[in-house]
């Protein structure tokens, strides 16, 4: 063990490369493997044309940052492959990774960055979201940049450039993703603590000062220019109870502990007791430090889940993610101090006599601590990979819609419509839609209100219906509707249904299916969408149960209340009314 670790401590410059080359070969080279998923194509949709056209349409997305959707519109005109859009995200995050080696090599020591850019770079949460054309991975980045530049303002003799560096990246990472304001904001509050305890001229702390000032000005200033997106209530559309403030701090714990890997509870919680024992080492030896790491680790989280219990959409990984590089950081502080117990110990041990030998000194310890944790790590990234495509990260949302396109574009025919149905039927009609026109297969779309008109305008025409559901939520039995459809599985999400009758005319087709929606919905929490409850609700009236409508009816106004995304309360009347005079007529 002694030549091991000597080794290692002559090639600490070798052993940082090879993390830095795994974390990129990890993010880069398999980029392209996976589909896009909803929220991927949903900014491809959103930011299609003109980039002045694609800005305009920011308010249709409430919380969603311009520089993200800028990105998105540019690498838009090269390619549409998957590789190509997730190119420059699985680049900032093996970027993330060497800036987390640099970084804890200057606050703690090259073997603390070694440990925790190790731990980022088979970090499942960060390949995950280093592989998703979304804001996270890039906001990391400009927050691991600021906290660089931010050390060097606070220290170093020549505060200029490092004031400039991090007022820039500060406005950068505030305009990619809001959330950073909040994180940067008390690194900025921190850092007028900081300096006025650092020794030197008062010119060199005015200076501090003064460039600390100029980089809240830049967090100011994005605020300005973003303020009204930034306010705008944001919902993913799902209705949730908010829950107790103990239960979403659980929630929120839970997510943190879950950078490490999605599958391995033994090492999350292992390295979670890392952390906090690192943290609390911070609060009695390096106070200063701690501060930092608090503004970044720690201080964020009430109001993050303050937005949480505001929004009732519960607490989600994504919101915590940029807290990563940090983390590991702090987890690396308490993986030292585990090895020097363990060495202390075992040290205990050979004096009472229960030992010859001293087994592990300190750093055999540190060397056999981090290789644990890092074939534990591998394993769980190489699950990550392999495993079934819809139990990857964020399973409920996440099924391969490029599989999915491919298999009805073999089930059915180019004279065939097809009609969306289902929760969220909208986007998800277009996550499929995008790959059948990829592979050159046109389909016409209705949606379920068409099909008389349709059937009027193509007597012969074959309606199938696309019906997108959400199984990690409940289990939807099909028993009893195979007489009314032939049902072909897409994927756990997706089910094309195919009536028996064709001949039947619209109005009983359009009764047929609702019946199937209705009959088949699970007795309680289905309500995922106000467009679910909607449906719902007018099925009930079709068939004459009243309460249960009603009840469908007052869902449907809570989840539309709480999002700006779903339907207006005049479309949702006027459906009723359309349910209410079918009912009179029956």
């Amino acid at each position: 063990m002694t030549a091991l670790t000597d080794m290692l401590k002559r090639n600490k410059g070798m052993l940082a490369a090879c993390i830095v080359f795994a974390a990129a070969v990890l993010r880069v080279a398999f980029a392209g493997r996976f589909a896009f998923f909803i929220d991927e194509l949903h900014a491809m949709n959103f930011t299609r044309g003109a980039l002045v056209q694609a800005m305009r349409l920011l308010p249709e997305t409430p919380g969603t940052a311009p520089l993200d959707y800028a990105l998105v519109n540019l690498l838009q005109r090269v390619s549409l492959s998957e590789f190509w859009m997730r190119l420059p995200y699985a680049l900032a995050g093996a970027w993330s990774v060497y800036l987390t080696c640099t970084l804890g090599a200057r606050w703690f020591g090259r073997a603390h960055g070694l440990a925790a850019s190790g731990m980022l770079a088979l970090s499942a949460a960060h390949i995950y979201y280093s592989q998703s054309i979304r804001c996270y991975s890039l906001n990391i980045l400009f927050m691991l940049l600021a906290a660089h530049a931010f050390d060097r303002l606070v220290n170093d003799d020549n505060p200029r450039g490092a004031g400039v560096r991090l007022a820039l990246y500060s406005f950068l990472a505030a305009m990619n993703q809001f959330f950073a304001l909040i994180p940067l904001g008390f690194l900025m509050i921190a850092g007028f603590a900081l300096a006025g305890t650092r020794s030197g001229p008062a010119d060199l702390r005015r200076a501090r000062i003064s460039w600390l000032c100029a980089s809240g000005a830049a967090l100011a200033l994005a605020f300005a220019l973003c303020w009204k997106l930034i306010l705008l209530p944001k919902s993913l559309g799902v209705f949730r109870e908010s829950g107790t403030v103990l239960s979403l701090a659980v929630q929120a714990v839970r997510a943190v502990a879950m950078f490490p890997s999605f599958t391995n509870v033994l090492i999350n919680v292992f390295i979670l007791v890392l952390a906090v024992a690192g943290l609390v080492y911070l609060a009695e030896r390096r106070p200063q430090l701690l501060a930092v790491l608090a503004a970044f680790l720690i201080l964020p989280a009430p109001l993050i889940l303050f937005q949480e219990m505001r929004l009732k959409s519960g607490v989600q990984l994504r919101h915590f993610i940029f807290m990563a590089p940090f983390y590991f950081l702090a987890a690396s502080s308490g993986l030292m101090l585990a090895a020097g117990f363990l060495s202390r110990f075992a040290l205990k041990c050979r004096g009472l006599g229960w030992a010859r030998t001293n087994w592990l000194t300190r750093d055999g310890w540190i060397v056999a601590l981090c290789a644990w944790i890092g074939l534990s790590l591998a394993a769980s990234t190489g699950a990550h990979f392999t495993r079934d495509y819809e139990q990857r990260g964020e399973p409920d949302f996440r099924p391969d819609w490029r599989e999915a396109a491919r298999r009805i574009a073999d089930l059915t025919s180019p004279r065939d419509t097809l009609v969306a149905a289902g929760i969220g039927n909208g986007p998800w009609r277009y996550c499929l839609d995008f790959y059948l026109e990829r592979n050159h297969e046109q389909r016409r779309w209705i949606p379920v209100d068409d099909i008389e008109q349709f059937r009027s305008a193509h007597p012969g025409g074959a309606v199938r219906f696309v019906y997108f559901d959400l199984p990690v939520r409940y289990h939807r039995d099909f028993t009893g509707a195979t007489r009314a459809f032939r049902i072909r599985r897409i994927n756990p999400f997706i089910t094309l249904m195919t009536p028996v009758d064709h001949g039947r005319d619209a109005r009983a087709l359009r009764e047929q299916f609702e019946r199937f929606a209705y009959l088949t919905a699970p007795p309680q929490d289905f309500g995922i969408y106000s467009q679910s409850w909607t449906d719902l609700g007018i099925a009930a009236r079709w068939l004459g149960d009243l309460p249960r409508a009603q009840e469908m009816q007052e869902h449907a106004v809570q989840s539309a209340e709480s999002s700006a995304l779903n339907l207006i309360f005049d479309e949702i009347r006027a459906r009723e009314e359309l349910g209410e005079t079918y009912l009179r007529q029956k």
